[in-house]
């Protein structure tokens, strides 16, 4: 018998700019079958944009960092994490992407 969390893939929006999306576009393929990602690759503007995102993908959590995170967590009710990116994070990004 299923659980529920087995029935159901996690959905991750993910808010980043260049490198930070980036670097979640190599991570997806890893965790294919556990999670769904859907990645927006913008600074956000406003939060009707964000809401719009929210409202065509559903998510269960969103994921960003930086003025991205600090914005989204004061003005959505969604569970946000806010995750840092270090500079070895970004050339391990820069790397893979260029393979």
């Amino acid at each position: 018998m299923l659980t529920e969390l087995n029935k159901h893939q996690i959905k991750i929006l993910v808010f980043g700019h260049k490198e930070f999306s980036q670097l979640f576009g190599t991570m997806t393929t890893y965790y294919a079958g556990a999670a769904e990602f859907y990645i927006v690759d913008a600074i956000v503007g406003s939060i009707n944009e964000v809401k719009t995102h929210i409202d065509t993908f559903n998510p269960d959590v969103i994921i960003s960092a930086g003025s991205n995170a600090a914005y989204l967590k004061s003005n959505l009710k969604i569970p946000v994490l806010a995750l840092p990116v270090s500079d070895s994070d970004i050339v391990s990004a820069m790397t893979k992407a260029a393979k």
